[in-house]
């Protein structure tokens, strides 16, 4: 059983199924991103209790960078889509933690949908890991 299993896994078919469901929300929210991108660089300023951001503008274009760069390079598995797929896992924790476990706003600290989103962005760096460890080199 665990041969067929293990098989099935690594059918083109379903890895490219994985790939499409764990970065193709960051496609996703990099492009909503730049329709607002106001919004978006305010966030990034004043987002965390840890730290303000300078240059929020310039920030914000970054992350959408990131973002729809990354998120297309780990869905088409290209060349880079291990180091994108780690980038991605990367910009997962520090958002938990600082936008999400530190909020700006100190009466959210507790706030379970901040918790939530949160371990969501962790368990998102682990599969983007897992994403890292079986692209194609």
């Amino acid at each position: 059983m665990d041969k067929m299993v293990s098989g099935l896994l690594r059918n083109p078919l379903v890895l490219t199924i994985a790939r499409v469901l764990i970065a193709g929300p960051f496609v996703m929210a990099g492009a909503f991103k730049a329709m607002d991108l106001g919004s978006t660089a305010g966030y990034i300023a004043n987002g965390s209790a840890a730290f303000t951001l300078p240059f929020a503008t310039l920030l914000a274009i970054l992350v959408i960078i990131v973002e729809i760069g990354g998120g297309f390079l780990v869905i088409l598995n290209r060349q880079f889509a291990a180091v994108a797929a780690l980038v991605l896992a990367a910009f997962c924790l520090f958002t938990g933690v600082f936008y999400h476990l530190m909020p700006a706003d100190i009466a959210s600290l507790g706030d379970q949908m901040n918790q939530n989103v949160a371990m969501k962005n962790f368990a998102w760096a682990g599969g983007l890991i897992g994403m890292a460890a079986l692209a194609k080199r």
